[in-house]
């Protein structure tokens, strides 16, 4: 029963000696700010980070005390990776040393991956929006081919466009999924010239022709 005990007031021990601040998900590519507070250490230094790729780089850069609170400011290229990032760090009390680790989840917004239905929704309204861009695309391309593309065909293309800029903000804040999140992206700069640089041209063209046809038309009547 003794021997029980060992590993739980070693626990304690060293709980007393370093208190570690609880740790939110973290948003990619930002800035951390790490901070331990401990009532006896004398000293600390974040000794290294082992990244999602389970790769690992040493550090041992002393921390900055302040009262009983040691921090580092961590740049943001450290939070590149998706997934579970995991920081060492030693403290010195005297002549005892403590080391431990504490691990955060790097996600795309910094919230929560999302899960389960919102996850089903968010992928069926991409598809949703994305096949609808496509045909309304190619069925655009008939009317420019006829020049007859009018104001109202360039607003759905170009309404098509903002309602994926509108999608990916709300995919980006409640969702959190980098491949959706890529795929966006990816659609949104192909957008930007099938949906709206190229039926702003057509709809100009087929506004010229159209006038050049009415004036012909109008020439020869008279």
């Amino acid at each position: 029963m003794k021997w029980n005990l060992i590993p739980l007031l070693f626990v304690i021990v060293l709980l007393s000696v370093v208190s570690i601040s609880a740790f939110e998900p973290h948003q990619q590519d930002t800035p951390f700010e790490l901070l331990i507070s401990s009532n006896n250490a004398s000293s600390c230094n974040w000794t290294y980070i082992k990244y999602p790729d389970n790769t690992k780089n040493y550090t041992n850069l002393e921390m900055t005390k302040q009262g009983q609170d040691f921090n580092y400011s961590i740049d943001s290229t450290q939070f590149s990776q998706l997934g579970t990032t995991c920081l060492g760090i030693t403290c010195l009390d005297g002549t005892n040393t403590e080391t431990g680790s504490v691990c955060k989840e790097v996600t795309l917004n910094g919230n929560e991956p999302a899960e389960g239905i919102l996850v089903v929704v968010f992928t069926l309204i991409f598809i949703a929006i994305i096949f609808f861009g496509i045909i309304y695309f190619f069925k655009s391309l008939a009317h420019v081919m006829q020049f007859d593309m009018d104001l109202i065909d360039t607003a759905i293309m170009m309404g098509t466009y903002f309602a994926m800029w509108i999608f990916y903000y709300f995919s980006f804040e409640y969702l959190g999924n980098a491949f959706i999140n890529d795929m966006l992206e990816t659609a949104i700069s192909v957008g930007a010239v099938t949906h709206v640089f190229l039926p702003l041209v057509a709809f100009m063209v087929s506004f010229i022709m159209t006038n050049l046809k009415f004036k012909q038309k109008q020439r020869i009547t008279y």
